[in-house]
Order: C-alpha cells, then structure tokens, then sequence
C-alpha cells in the first residue's frame, strides 16, 4: 500500500483545515443558502411584484461580504504530484507569423 506524503507547509496545512472548519460554520448559519435565494429572486423580479429590490439587494451584498471575508477568492492554485508520479508541465512554443 502506497502512502501519500503531505507536501504542503505547515502554514497552508493550518490555513486549509481554518478555511474547511469556516465553510462548515457558513455552511451551518446559512449565509450561502440565504444568499442563493435572494439571487434567485432578484432574478426573478418581474414574476414577483411585492419584491423589495433595493433591500434585497443589499442583503445579498451584505451576505456576500461576509462570506468573502471568510472565504476569500483564491489567488493563485498550487499543483503538485506524487513523489512516485511527479507532475509534468508542457509547454508548447507557437511560431510567431511575421
């Protein structure tokens, strides 16, 4: 049986298991849901008449800073291999047409 080895600092092992234990809290308090729903109904404005855009709207914003707090966008993505099958990256050089 092959063993994984953990390639990761100490540091991106802490920030990933912060990051899983926040989206488990998000996912908990409803924020992600809450904020679907007022997107689907801001989508659906027309079929809806008594809707509050302008507070709706703010809501969902006001959901979405808080999940991005939380959860920012990521950067950047880091790939790695296995030591027994390293990743391989290609790069193909196109000729440039004078």
């Amino acid at each position: 049986m092959a063993q994984t080895i953990d390639t990761r600092t100490r540091a991106q092992h802490t920030r990933a298991i912060r990051q899983e234990e926040l989206r488990q809290k998000l996912a908990a308090g409803g924020h992600l849901e809450y904020a679907i729903d007022l997107a689907e109904k801001l989508s659906n404005v027309r079929d809806n008449v008594d809707l509050d855009v302008p507070r709706c709207k703010a809501a969902f914003d006001a959901r979405m800073k808080i999940i991005n707090k939380y959860l920012p966008e990521l950067k950047a993505t880091e790939l790695s291999g296995d030591q027994s099958q390293p990743l391989v990256v290609s790069q193909m050089v196109f000729p440039t047409q004078d």
